[in-house]
This record gives C-alpha cells, sequence and structure tokens, in this order.
C-alpha cells in the first residue's frame, strides 16, 4: 500500500513540473510537459524520442524508440563484420 502510495505522489509530482531528467534503461533523459503531451528524449541517443499523454505513456514510448533505434545500430555494425 506504501508503494502505491508513492507511486501516486511521485506521478502528481512529474506531472506538476514542466520537465524531469532521469535514468531510463542507463541512459539520461528528459521528459518535457507540452500544452497536450508529454514528450521524451535523450542526449545520448538523438534519434530517439517519444511522446505520451501522461509521464508513463511517454517513457514507453521513448523506451521503445530506444530499443528501435539500438537493434537498427546493431544491425548496421553486423552487417559490416565479415564472417
Amino acid at each position: 500500500m506504501k508503494k502505491q502510495n508513492l507511486f501516486e505522489t511521485l506521478l502528481k509530482r512529474i506531472e506538476s513540473v514542466p520537465f524531469l531528467s532521469r535514468k531510463v534503461m542507463n541512459f539520461e533523459v528528459v521528459f518535457e510537459k507540452g500544452e497536450k503531451y508529454y514528450i521524451g528524449y535523450c542526449a545520448e541517443i538523438p534519434e530517439a524520442n517519444g511522446q505520451g499523454k501522461t509521464p508513463a505513456e511517454c517513457e514507453d514510448s521513448l523506451k521503445e524508440a530506444i530499443k528501435l533505434v539500438l537493434a537498427q545500430r546493431r544491425k548496421e555494425v553486423l552487417s559490416s563484420v565479415p564472417f
């Protein structure tokens, strides 16, 4: 029960600030609150960004974008390695 309350408190705090910076998947990411949506981006992976109506949706979207970019980078690197 305490974890639920802590999560709700953190979520309210996130929704009350115009941006938030924290680690996700060991990358530093930034979430900003727009007029209707949250946007998220990662300095280490500029090709990846996410958006969502809530901070959680935005984070999920950004995680998926990061995974896709990293998968593509792996594919490109492995295609250049002679076997």
